[in-house]
């Protein structure tokens, strides 16, 4: 029995020994960004997120407005933007709720907010955010940045004790800057078109796809939360390469886009177009490049397609008076595909 006992407390010594190193490693590496405040000799990608939101909680006077929205509007400058001093919170995979999550914490933490210009996508409508969940299911370099004690306790604990070697993050972490600048790595870039990357699309079946209702509501909210507050909302929809969007269930993103309609005009920048029909207008099949941002905020601002080439039928207006004639010409630009786009 006494054999026994000292065998159970060597075991529980050298448990407790591997999680105390495994702590120390994960404080000395910092895979993520969670723990030194000094990212610049960082080589790997952060928890975006975490930096993000922990740099706006420190500098809430430095801003009064916001560009939400997934990755995709990574390419945005938000320096473009007019009428505020912008960050561009891109966060990567991001849902309505945890867009909405954190434009309440910083309205909360005196960011005096005038303006969000919200990026959305087919995505949008898809994620299930019926529950709030503080780590994403993407691993832990999206877990959700955390506002009460307890999220805290729960995110912290969560770093310590990942192991380190098994969790290594391979991503690099080529521009910096823009984390304490814009938000946006734009202006990191020094122009010209990138190539979309040669990756095979994986096709996906639209009856595979799962809408959630749910996303139309935390939409409503985010729309009723800027009336409340005075702050001026300018919602769009991203562009994405003919191929993802060939791949989507179009009907169904139709469906959403006139329900969105219906509480919010918005621009639509989706369809097929001569911009999203062009591989170079786009890093891959979901991400558009600075060179179509810079479009995109072209349209934003009232430029007139008539009167700028350049945006030729890319982003029309939608409003509820006018959904059902945008509608009809996007399904008319899938009849006009070629079979080789499919």
């Amino acid at each position: 029995m006494k054999k026994d006992k000292k065998t159970f407390f060597k075991l529980g010594c050298i448990l407790l020994a591997i999680m105390l190193v495994n702590l120390v490693l994960n404080l000395a590496i910092d895979n993520y960004g969670i723990f030194k405040k000094d990212l610049s000799k960082r080589e790997n990608v952060p928890n975006e997120r975490f930096v993000k939101m922990e740099y706006l909680l420190a500098n809430t006077q430095k801003y009064d407005s916001l560009l939400l929205g997934s990755s995709r509007v990574a390419a945005i400058n938000a320096k473009s933007l007019e009428g505020g001093k912008f960050y561009n919170l891109a966060i990567p995979i991001s849902t309505p709720r945890e867009n909405f999550r954190y434009l309440r914490i910083l309205k909360k933490h005196g960011m005096k907010i005038k303006k969000v210009v919200y990026g959305i996508e087919n995505e949008t409508f898809r994620y299930d955010t019926t529950k709030h969940c503080p780590l994403s299911v993407f691993g832990p370099k999206y877990f959700y940045y955390p506002e009460t004690i307890d999220e805290k306790l729960f995110f912290y604990t969560q770093y310590l004790f990942l192991f380190p070697y098994l969790n290594v993050n391979k991503e690099k972490w080529v521009h910096k800057d823009y984390l304490t600048d814009s938000g946006s790595s734009a202006q990191d870039y020094k122009g010209g078109i990138e190539p979309i990357e040669k990756e095979k699309f994986v096709k996906i079946r639209p009856s595979q796809l799962v809408y959630h209702d749910n996303n139309i509501k935390i939409l409503k909210e985010i729309i009723a939360f800027c009336k409340e507050n005075d702050i001026e909302l300018t919602l769009f929809i991203v562009p994405e390469y003919k191929k993802h969007y060939l791949s989507q269930n179009v009907d169904k993103y139709n469906y959403y886009k006139k329900e969105l309609a219906k509480i919010q005009d918005y621009y639509d920048f989706s369809g097929l177009n001569e911009i999203t029909k062009n591989e170079k207008n786009f890093f891959d099949d979901k991400h558009f490049n600075f060179k179509t941002g810079t479009l995109i905020v072209d349209r934003l601002y009232n430029q007139s397609k008539d009167t700028n080439p350049r945006i030729k039928n890319f982003g029309d207006y939608v409003t509820a008076d006018n959904i059902d004639e945008h509608i009809k010409v996007l399904k008319e630009q899938l009849k006009n595909v070629e079979n080789s786009e499919l």
